[in-house]
């Protein structure tokens, strides 16, 4: 059975596009009590907000007992769980497939085909400025044309 603190970052990395890294971040004091989360962002993005859908009582829970129980829970365990989901995405000009990434692309298609914009989805995932974007869905747009 995937452990139930994996399952409540693997919703925050699909429903918000979190990198894995800043899924894995996430302490208690990054938790407010109404289970909205903080998430520092990595890598130069910019620090957001985040709520949690299906485990929001989860993050509320971890809050009050200011613990989040990562034990055993790395970035390798998730892309364990997330290949055995079988999801990930291929992008025919790597030889690689992208496991903890895919949802983070799978992310940013929902929001273009829900009618986002390239300014709402930069803030979402927390870019400083739409060049980086705009690689994911020139990506997605070249992938789609081949």
């Amino acid at each position: 059975a995937v452990h139930r603190t994996a399952r409540a970052l693997i919703e925050l990395m699909a429903y918000w596009g979190l990198r894995v890294s800043e899924a894995l971040n996430i302490d208690p004091q990054d938790i407010r009590p109404s289970g909205q989360i903080f998430v520092k962002g990595l890598k130069g993005s910019n620090d957001r907000y985040v709520s949690p859908v299906q485990f929001r009582q989860f993050w509320i829970h971890s809050q009050k007992n200011k613990f989040v129980d990562k034990y055993g829970i790395d970035r390798y365990y998730l892309y364990r769980v997330l290949k055995n989901y079988k999801i990930l995405i291929s992008f025919k000009n790597k030889h690689n497939n992208s496991v903890t990434h895919a949802l983070r692309y799978i992310f940013v298609l929902e929001q273009l085909k829900a009618g986002a914009t390239i300014s709402e989805i930069k803030t979402i995932l927390g870019h400083k400025n739409e060049k980086s974007t705009l690689i994911y869905i020139n990506t997605l747009f070249n992938e789609i044309k081949k």
